[in-house]
């Protein structure tokens, strides 16, 4: 051995070898110390010389074989000025099954089934800079078998995982791999309460805690004197069989030493390399077998991918490196699944195609019913979309656009109850994009659509039964956490369509059970949109019931901040005996024939409602009488023959509004509440509804002279005005009630009063009073009466008082002595006469009406005189007499 002047020493060496050796790795660090050794271990150099250039000198050979089988050769050569190294790496049949086994306290799986496969020629060469290449490199697993040890289930396997043509070049900074190749994987994936097992697979476990038997000092310095043992190795003849055994204890180790005397020095900022440029040719799966389960749910569901084919090309994690793919998948061995498109990783950016064909809806049920108590039994997805995800503002925003459609759709609750159907429905002009929060849809339509909503015996509605309990508390705390998030999603709408369309209501809380439907729905509305101040225009026909015409024509913005409407409603001869369910409950009867004709101008605007109604009910007639604690308490049956007019017809004009910031007010129940208030006035006030058939007359009775039978001039005007409302309403009887009142006792007082003092000749007290000799009759009858002078009730006169002073004074007198003779005579004044008096009163009225006015007596009922009460009133009562 000879050495330069400052070069490397000249060093020779034949042959270096090491024969059969064994390799022992042994981890004392676990719970259950263990061991895994690597036998026939051999190491070769062969001319040897620190002079050589490397060119068929320097030639090293290092082979070993795994535990279980397996064999790993690394051989070359290499030269000095400068130091090269060049050769190959290979590994090849390794068993990964006792590398698992080993490390079984630190991982969550086993693997029962794999070999693993590894080659790569390379090159180092000393610089200043690490110089280093690799080519020709392959990873490759074969006959993969994964086992999760948490449920001892079979989570991957796949006959080829191959990592071809990988490459490093540290001088160019370049890294890549030719292919990635997959061929047949089946992966089985589970999520839990835990979360997605396989997430959670590959994750180191934390090493179970060691407790180490005490130990003497002797002994713990023998251990640490047998940490290593090298046996003796002669260079140049092999030994039978040389071993090198590394324990590994807990403890600090020497590393540990120089870390932290190097944790010392101060460190000199580094400057910033430059990117290394990655890239994978291309990416081939193939013919993999997907099976995703989810047992978090409610009930567990399970989803089937195979085969899935997926091939890529140009991937690179660089900026602006574009890579291309494209795919195919059979999902559930129905639906066609296919994709093409490119992207970049950075900044991240996929615009994937995708065509969907044949999905059977069925298949999402199990995530349907985790927060849904319903049944979806049938419906086919077809979709065309394009989808765009990329990187916006350290956010990934998504985009989606295309057309959709589903076929032969059923959704149902569990006991097979309807809720929604469709023989077809297409979205088409789809578009969607998170970053504005905006859906655009060109034409929504949908052929034969079924909706019913069905309010069970205990009054429960459909949405609130299919709504499970811990769905509708996560919905309300979005709702909540929403409330507060200025940005809201706009929506734009430019045709809706129905076609052939029917919606039921189904109410079995009410006796008989109440069912409504509008059939042959045919609606068209357009442009409906979140964001614009014009409103969309709507226009739908469709026959309640199947015969019954119903229109619906204006415009509403629905979606707007302060929502706005004006709608014209129809409807036309619709059969009210289905109405016997409500008519039952709240007046309190059934239906026995009646046919409803409804026009509404409909207006909202923001929360102020504004319903103007004309009800039309031709030929309207309750039935039997219904018993209900709802039932309003007055006789409805009277109020409609009030309202009834000579054709059968009831047409009421019924205007409502409020405000439904108020939450007592809705606009069924401000409807109903204006609807019922007409009811009940017409039956309890029915002459003040009548008023108006008769030009504003009152109509609740007939005014008489005080004290006669006779009918004054407004008593008469009265009576004609009654003729009109009776031809009007030709079902309507009346009941004639004569009454009396203290002036008719107070006349028929003054009347035999008068008879005694002036006979036959008695023509009233202001006839009287202007005749001197009547004047003095009543004076001295008072005198006479009250055994009092009348001298008390002259007026004072001056002494030089005229001629007609002194006359309008003895008036005075008479007047005063005559008002105290009928105040003293009305006790005089007996029942009978008053009764006598109501019920001519009575007869005079009827016969008025039916001899001069050409009425139907049969319509016209004398009832019992009404001489004392709040109600009565000096003539005839007026009354109805019911249907």
């Amino acid at each position: 051995m000879t050495q330069e002047s400052g070069g490397i020493p000249r060093i020779s060496i034949g042959e270096l070898s090491l024969q059969q050796g064994n390799f022992a790795f042994r981890d004392e660090a676990r719970a259950t110390p263990d061991e895994i050794a690597f036998n026939d271990l051999t190491f070769q150099i062969l001319d040897f010389s620190t002079a050589s250039d490397g060119e068929d000198k320097n030639s090293y050979r290092f082979e070993i074989t795994g535990p279980d089988g397996g064999h790993f050769l690394w051989d070359g050569n290499f030269g000095f000025g400068p130091l090269v190294a060049e050769g190959q790496l290979a590994l090849s049949g390794l068993r990964l099954e006792p590398l698992a086994e080993f490390a079984a306290e630190r991982i969550h799986f086993a693997v029962p089934e794999g070999e693993l496969d590894i080659r790569t020629r390379y090159r180092y060469e000393a610089s200043d800079f690490l110089v280093l290449s690799l080519s020709e490199g392959v990873i490759g697993f074969r006959d993969l078998e994964i086992v999760d040890r948490r449920s001892d289930e079979t989570v991957i396997t796949g006959p080829e995982l191959v990592f071809d043509g990988m490459r490093l070049d540290t001088v160019s900074q370049q890294a890549g791999i030719g292919m990635l190749r997959v061929r047949e994987p089946r992966v089985v994936m589970t999520m839990n309460q835990d979360g997605l097992d396989l997430a959670s697979l590959f994750v180191p476990r934390d090493p179970p805690p060691v407790e180490p038997a005490p130990e003497s000092d002797a002994q713990v310095a023998q251990d640490n004197a047998d940490d290593v043992v090298v046996d003796d190795t002669d260079t140049t003849e092999a030994a039978p069989t040389e071993q090198v055994e590394v324990a590994v204890q807990d403890g600090e180790q020497a590393g540990d030493e120089t870390s932290s005397a190097n944790s010392t020095e101060t460190e000199q900022p580094a400057e910033e390399a430059a990117p290394w440029q990655l890239l994978v040719d291309a990416v081939a799966l193939q013919q993999a077998d997907i099976t995703y389960r989810d047992l978090a749910l409610r009930e567990p569901g399970e989803l089937r991918v195979a085969p899935l084919n997926l091939n890529a090309r140009n991937l690179s994690p660089n900026d602006n490196v574009t890579f291309t793919f494209d795919g195919d998948a059979l999902i559930a061995d129905l639906a066609q699944l296919s994709l093409v498109g490119d992207g970049e990783l950075a900044p991240l950016h996929i615009s994937p195609a995708l065509t969907l064909d044949n999905m059977a809806l069925i298949l999402g049920v199990p995530w349907l019913r985790d927060s849904l108590d319903v049944r979806l039994p049938s419906g086919v997805l077809a979709s065309t979309l394009q989808i765009n995800v990329r990187e916006q503002d350290d956010e990934v925003a998504i985009a989606v656009s295309g057309d959709q459609r589903i076929s032969n759709f059923a959704l149902t609750e569990n006991d097979q109850a309807p809720i929604m159907s469709f023989a077809d429905m297409q979205l088409s002009g789809l578009a969607l994009d998170t970053a504005t929060q905006q859906v655009t849809i060109d034409m929504l339509a949908f052929d034969q659509l079924a909706m019913t909503t069905l309010t069970d015996s205990n009054g429960t509605m459909t949405a609130d039964r299919i709504v499970l309990p811990v769905a509708a508390a996560a919905a309300g705390a979005t709702s909540s956490a929403s409330e507060g998030d200025d940005a809201a999603w706009q929506l734009r709408l430019a045709d809706l369509r129905i076609n052939n369309g029917t919606v039921e209501s189904i109410d079995q809380a009410l006796s008989p059970n109440f069912r409504i439907g509008v059939h042959q729905l045919n609606l068209r509305m357009r442009n409906l949109d979140s964001t614009s101040r014009t409103p969309a225009q709507l226009d739908m026909q469709g026959k309640i019931d199947k015969y019954a015409p119903l229109a619906v024509k204006g415009t509403l913005n629905p979606l707007a901040a302060a929502p706005q409407m004006n709608l014209d409603v129809s409807l036309q001869g619709y059969e009210m005996t289905s109405l016997t369910p409500f008519t039952g409950q709240y007046l309190g009867y059934t239906v026995s024939s009646g046919q409803l004709g409804v026009q509404t101008q409909f207006l909202l605007d923001d929360t102020l409602i504004d319903c103007r109604n004309q009800i039309a009910a031709n030929n309207f007639f309750l039935g039997e009488k219904v018993e209900s604690k709802d039932a309003i308490k007055a006789p409805i049956k009277l109020g409609l023959s009030v309202l009834r007019d000579a054709s059968g017809m009831i047409n009421l004009p019924v205007n409502a509004s409020g405000d439904l910031n108020d939450a007592s007010i809705s606009v069924s129940g401000v409807i109903l509440k204006a609807l019922t208030n007409v009811l009940v006035k017409a039956a309890t006030s029915p002459f003040s509804v009548l008023a108006g058939l008769a030009g504003g007359e009152d109509l609740s009775h007939v005014p008489f002279v005080a004290g006669t039978d006779q009918l004054d001039v407004d008593g008469r005007q009265n009576l004609q005005a009654l003729v009109e409302v009776m031809n009007k309403r030709p079902t309507l009887r009346f009941s004639l009630s004569g009454s009396v009142t203290e002036q008719d006792r107070t006349a028929l007082a003054a009347a035999a009063l008068g008879a005694e003092i002036q006979g036959s000749n008695w023509q009233g007290i202001d006839v009287a009073l202007a005749d001197a000799g009547a004047r003095r009759r009543i004076v001295r009858r008072y005198e006479d009466t009250t055994a009092t002078s009348a001298e008390a009730l002259m007026p004072a006169l001056a002494p030089d008082a005229t001629d007609a002073q002194r006359q309008l004074a003895q008036v005075e007198q008479a007047r005063a002595a005559w008002n105290a003779l009928v105040q003293g005579a009305r006790d005089t004044v007996s029942a009978d006469q008053l009764q006598a008096l109501a019920a001519a009163r009575a007869q005079i009225a009827k016969t008025a009406l039916v001899e001069d006015l050409q009425m139907d007596a049969q319509r016209l009922f004398i009832a019992n005189p009404v001489v004392e009460g709040d109600e009565v009133t000096q003539g005839v009562l007026l009354g109805l007499a019911g249907e």
